[in-house]
């Protein structure tokens, strides 16, 4: 048995139903980051 499912773009349902905003704010620096930029070792 098959089941065929239409994608979202073309207007089946979403698999996602909430948007996380904060998830692809840029620039993503980390803490291990900041402390390597504040140590001089990222130049």
């Amino acid at each position: 048995m098959s089941t065929h499912e239409q994608l979202a773009l073309l207007g089946g349902l979403r698999t996602i139903l909430q948007e996380d905003t904060s998830l692809f704010h840029w620039p993503i620096v980390t803490a291990e980051d900041e402390q390597a930029i504040l140590a001089g070792k990222l130049r």
